[in-house]
């Protein structure tokens, strides 16, 4: 009974065996060929007119493999969506407060998929840098902010400034599909005019020691020339976008400094042209504006 009993297992083990092996190899399983030769996996046997010859088409020649991720999707919704009209936020060059805040607009069209092309226009509220704000400084501290120097000279009383807008046209390259983009063009950057007023003290013109207080209009004309930057774009699928971008111009804008005093005392003119001098050297700025922008794609 037991040897049966062994025999019938075995059988049965062998039998299941070789359906199994049947099923991996057959000419229905895409495993064997008609003349009981080994295909790879996924073909198609199929006998011609003739029956004497048989095709074999691998399924995974015919596959066509497409990436659908993100970054594709990203691309598509950019060819798909072209014109970008976006409101944006920024800052651009003030002085003697190294930037000044502002808002504008941005209006582009994507020429093909790596080219954008693009106007953007930057303005400051009411063509003033806010955060000067036509305020006085105050000086609780005055080891701190007696000692702040503007144009190398402490005790600060009030800044004012007088920003015309600045203009950007652009060429966008942009070599990968998720957003990431170089910018070439040309910057208009406005006039700029600041006032600065220094409370009567102690201080040091040229080399000599008086007890006045002193006032210096800085102006920089406007300047136009090639700029570069970098920067990025993202477009959602419900069309609407983000972005961030930089750009600086290629060249320097020169400062044109008048200085005055008006204090009760009296200032040889030549510490005050020396004063003078000194700031129109060390003022000197390059053009620039970065924004932060939202909008929408059509």
């Amino acid at each position: 009974m037991k040897i049966r009993y062994l025999i019938s297992n075995v059988l049965v083990f062998f039998f299941l065996i070789g359906n199994a092996y049947a099923d991996n190899n057959s000419v229905v399983g895409t495993k064997m060929s008609a003349g009981g030769e080994k295909v790879e996996d996924n073909t198609i046997i199929q006998p011609n007119q003739t029956g004497q010859q048989i095709d074999v088409q691998n399924t995974n020649n015919q596959t066509q493999h497409e990436d659908t991720g993100p970054v594709f999707y990203h691309k598509q919704r950019r060819m798909q969506n072209p014109l970008q009209i976006n409101l944006l936020v920024g800052v651009g060059r003030s002085n003697p407060t190294p930037v000044g805040p502002g808002y504008g607009f941005h209006l582009g069209y994507q020429l093909s998929e790596s080219i954008y092309i693009g106007w953007t226009s930057h303005a400051y509220a009411e063509g003033k840098n806010i955060w000067d704000d036509n305020r006085s400084y105050e000086y609780g501290d005055e080891d701190y902010d007696d000692n702040r120097q503007v144009y190398g000279q402490k005790g600060v009383e009030k800044t004012e400034s007088e920003l015309d807008p600045q203009h950007l046209l652009q060429l966008r390259l942009i070599p990968w599909d998720f957003g990431l983009y170089f910018s070439f063009g040309v910057l208009h950057q406005g006039a700029i005019k600041t006032t600065t007023k220094f409370k009567e003290q102690e201080r040091t013109i040229g080399e000599s020691t008086y007890n006045t207080s002193l006032e210096a209009t800085v102006e920089y004309k406007s300047w136009t020339g090639l700029a570069t930057g970098v920067g990025f774009n993202y477009i959602f699928d419900n069309g609407i976008t983000l972005g961030t971008e930089f750009n600086v111009g290629l060249g320097v804008n020169s400062a044109n400094a008048t200085v005055e005093n008006t204090g009760s005392v009296t200032v040889d003119p030549d510490d005050l042209d020396y004063w003078k001098k000194q700031i129109e050297s060390n003022e000197k700025m390059a053009p620039c504006m970065m924004i932060f922008s939202m909008g929408y794609a059509f």
